[in-house]
């Protein structure tokens, strides 16, 4: 579809869920339509808890939208933040992007928000540091592909019904958003449960995401620290490898960039899928 190049453009919040649905069309222009299932961009909303209040769209002169910017606030963050900045190819270059920015740090601010954050990939970095963002955080997600055994030795698996976000007397090695995990239907979810001689060591909320499976996050008990702790969360995400590739690839998502556990899994041939950068951009400075 061709647009006409706009000398200014309407911003606005966007006016209901309904049409925050909407946009889906204009994701699609802005980032290709991918291998998705059906529904995916708004169950994207609702986990990643958007706010039509928060979110801001650009609009020309004739209604048409030109580019967004997701917005939600997440309670367990604190703090507002973008799932999704984009513009239409034809009007890029042209400051909307800092613009749409722009007005959700101020709207952030007259809701009450101090910050606004970001996951920016490495080659958003620079656009995303002109706009006043700083990288607070580094993160990987690690992809396994199918195997066609568990490991000799390797923990037991099963899996079970969907648990809470947080377990007592255990620590999290990666995660994604808890509301994610919240908000995810529970035909798509569940928690595994990984033992050792009968006892369980860790627990991995996954998700279904198309033909993959997403590990919100991975819980280690925490009697097991240090190189005990590494070896651990290996034994652990090698049987999930084995449990879950044969019906697809298995992700790891939000582990520490560098990590002794990251670089196990990696020289346990876990492939890095995805890096992210966490950034923040004060309110205060919106324009």
């Amino acid at each position: 579809m061709s647009v006409v190049l706009p000398s200014t453009w309407t911003i606005r919040s966007a006016a209901s869920f309904a049409e925050l649905a909407s946009l889906e069309g204009i994701t699609r222009v802005v980032f290709g339509a991918g291998d998705r299932s059906s529904g995916w961009f708004e169950r994207k909303l609702v986990r990643e808890v958007i706010d039509p209040a928060l979110t801001q769209i650009a609009f020309d002169a004739d209604g048409a939208a030109l580019g967004y910017a997701l917005v939600g606030a997440p309670a367990s963050l604190g703090a507002a933040r973008t799932a999704g900045l984009g513009v239409h190819p034809e009007v890029r270059q042209r400051g909307l992007g800092r613009a749409l920015l722009d007005r959700a740090c101020a709207s952030a601010r007259e809701a009450g928000y101090d910050r606004l954050l970001t996951v920016a990939e490495p080659d958003r970095v620079d656009f995303y540091s002109r706009v006043d963002f700083t990288i607070t955080a580094s993160m990987k997600t690690l992809l396994a592909g199918r195997v066609a055994a568990a490991p000799t030795r390797a923990p037991a698996v099963r899996p079970g019904p969907p648990a809470s976000w947080s377990r007592p007397r255990t620590i999290a090695v990666c995660g994604w958003l808890e509301e994610a995990w919240g908000l995810t239907p529970d035909g798509l979810r569940e928690t595994w449960t990984i033992t050792d001689a009968g006892a369980p060591i860790a627990w991995a909320h996954v998700s279904r995401e198309g033909s993959a499976s997403l590990v919100h996050r991975l819980l280690v008990a925490e009697a097991r620290r240090g190189d005990a702790l590494v070896a651990t969360v290996v034994a652990a995400a090698a049987a999930l490898r084995a449990a879950l590739t044969p019906r697809g690839p298995l992700l790891l998502y939000g582990l520490p960039s560098v990590s002794p556990i990251t670089e196990a899994l990696i020289a346990a041939r876990w492939a890095v899928a995805q890096v992210g950068h966490l950034m923040t951009r004060p309110v205060s400075r919106a324009r």
